[in-house]
């Protein structure tokens, strides 16, 4: 069994192991018939450049950091100047933190939630805990379940953003219709990913469509070839986690990144 293979096994035995305490068909009707989250791409576009994402979560630090108050750091990074915040609460071992709600009760930025999405009723979760936009694991999903929790999430006011490593999660993230794009510099086995491989897969993604690449940018070189790539923002997150300041890390970020 393969590291995503042990994965995706264990998400669906604490899938369902837990009952969804929803009323999943009244609250897909509300949902519907409001207006809709809005769009990830035009809140960032309307966010000043550089755009800097963090993503916190508790298996993206050190030990001796995980016993952060999510409110608290949501505020600096918010108050840093970040347009958005990556909400990460998937373990390897499935289970989830309890970090979504709290986040998005905090935030006034657009909240990406991160986790192995494999139902509708998490995507319905999320959005009742205030997430505007979710990540959907490319690799992780046949094209018919990837297409159908696209459509779901859209339904019910969340962004899917589909994150991939290579050019074949992208063409089925866009086969599928995924309108925002993640791409990540490691991939679900681990395996890291050049950023110049990240970056350059912006070729494949029509202009029109949102592209986000993620990763640690650990040096001024992986930085500056993000630069004039049409890449509407970077996703930070060990490096900001482990930070003694998250906040100023984020903003010395952003000022590599303009300069």
């Amino acid at each position: 069994m393969s590291y995503l293979d042990a994965v995706i096994a264990a998400k669906r035995e604490q899938l369902g192991g837990v009952p969804l305490q929803l009323d999943a068909a009244a609250l897909e009707r509300q949902f519907a018939a409001q207006a809709k989250s809005g769009d990830l791409g035009g809140s960032l576009r309307l966010a000043p450049t550089p755009r800097v994402i963090p993503q916190i979560g508790r298996r993206s630090c050190d030990d001796n950091l995980r016993a952060f108050d999510v409110r608290v750091l949501v505020r600096s990074l918010v108050d840093a100047g970040a347009p958005a915040v990556v909400v990460e609460t998937y373990a390897s071992d499935g289970s989830t933190s309890p970090d979504l709600p709290p986040a998005c009760h905090t935030a006034d930025v657009p909240v990406i939630w991160s986790d192995l999405v494999l139902c509708n009723e998490q995507l319905l979760s999320a959005r009742v805990a205030g997430a505007r936009a979710a990540v959907l694991l490319v690799d992780a999903l046949d094209p018919p379940r990837l297409r159908e929790l696209i459509v779901y999430a859209r339904r019910i006011g969340i962004e899917p953003v589909c994150r991939v490593h290579d050019v074949r999660g992208v063409d089925r993230a866009l086969a599928a219709g995924g309108g925002c794009i993640e791409a990540s510099t490691r991939d679900l086995e681990g395996r890291d990913v050049d950023v110049r491989e990240a970056v350059g897969l912006r070729a494949r993604v029509p202009n029109k469509l949102t592209y986000l690449v993620r990763g640690e940018f650990a040096t001024a070189e992986d930085i500056a070839v993000t630069q004039g790539a049409q890449i509407d923002a970077i996703v930070v997150g060990k490096r900001i986690m482990d930070a003694a300041d998250p906040g100023m890390e984020l903003m010395e970020l952003a000022g590599a990144v303009v300069s």
